[in-house]
């Protein structure tokens, strides 16, 4: 009779093939185990932390949470009612049997697309992937939910601030790729000619989007399954990609001390996304006046 694989085995094989983005064959020698075994505990496990999603990874609902992110982003970076910064990165995948030139991305590989919101201390707020490479940054956002839950208030409608007669919600950062609304605030676009006050405004801005990028680093050199092509189909690239997430929440939690490179940055999915969302202009202004004022 087989003898059982313990817990601690199987965690332990899974980790390190999260960590380390090894075949399911080169981490199976690794622990004494065969191709198939391999493969069948780290999906297992990668499907359990992805069930787990929601526990550790929590967009703030509370006044008092919200509050929190916001206090701790005014205090690092001088801009207030900040509640997290948003981006996406590249997940490099194997082409899909079906409907592969939805995966090709303007890298020239193929990919789905990870977003994530992030907060002051780089932990995931919300984390959603699966979407194909070739999609917009902005499309992205409007299919993870994040786009109708603040648009109807359901997230991000308070505590409201008063900037200089302007009422400002609390708001998400975003890069020139996303639109401009009430609940999410991006640079001015630099055409060679911004006034001064307007371009120190995207410096310090910039500054404080830079979590996400750093987030993204972070995420990359700990659990590097998620910095090299995963050989999986797509809902089990998904499943891993997740379960690397949660892990990060956990390492941050836990002040697991990273010493690794925190830059990852795709860069911009285009130009200026031109969905702005006018009555949004007299926010950005309002901010960026409350921020040169207090330089």
């Amino acid at each position: 009779m087989r003898t059982p694989i313990s817990v601690e085995e199987r965690v332990g094989l899974a980790l390190w093939r999260i960590a380390t983005g090894n075949s399911f064959r080169t981490c199976g020698l690794q622990f004494g185990y065969g191709k198939s075994t391999a493969k069948c505990i780290c999906e297992e496990f990668e499907k359990a932390l992805a069930r787990k999603k929601d526990q550790f990874i929590q967009f703030p609902v509370t006044r008092e949470d919200i509050q929190n992110s916001i206090d701790e982003f005014e205090e690092k970076y001088g801009i207030p009612q900040i509640v997290g910064a948003i981006d996406g990165c590249h997940i490099e995948i194997n082409a899909p049997p079906r409907n592969r030139e939805d995966y090709y991305n303007r890298k020239q590989h193929y990919s789905v697309v990870l977003q994530g919101i992030v907060d002051s201390n780089l932990k995931f707020l919300h984390a959603s992937v699966g979407y194909p490479g070739s999609i917009h940054d902005s499309r992205v956002l409007r299919l993870s939910g994040i786009y109708d839950q603040a648009e109807s208030e359901q997230i991000l409608s308070a505590p409201i601030r008063d900037l200089g007669g302007t009422n400002i919600r609390p708001l998400i950062v975003g890069d020139s790729a996303y639109p401009l609304s009430s609940w999410l605030i991006k640079p001015y676009q630099d055409r060679g000619h911004l006034p001064r006050d307007e371009r120190k405004f995207n410096v310090k801005l910039s500054a404080l989007r830079s979590v996400v990028e750093r987030a993204f680093g972070m995420l990359k050199g700990r659990w590097r399954i998620v910095m090299k092509k995963i050989e999986q189909k797509v809902p089990n690239v998904t499943k891993a990609t997740i379960a690397a997430c949660v892990l990060h929440n956990i390492c941050i939690s836990l002040n697991d001390e990273y010493d690794g490179d925190e830059s990852d940055s795709d860069g911009d999915d285009s130009s200026d996304d031109g969905g702005d969302f006018e009555p949004a202009s007299d926010m950005r202004n309002a901010m960026k006046d409350y921020v040169w004022n207090n330089l």
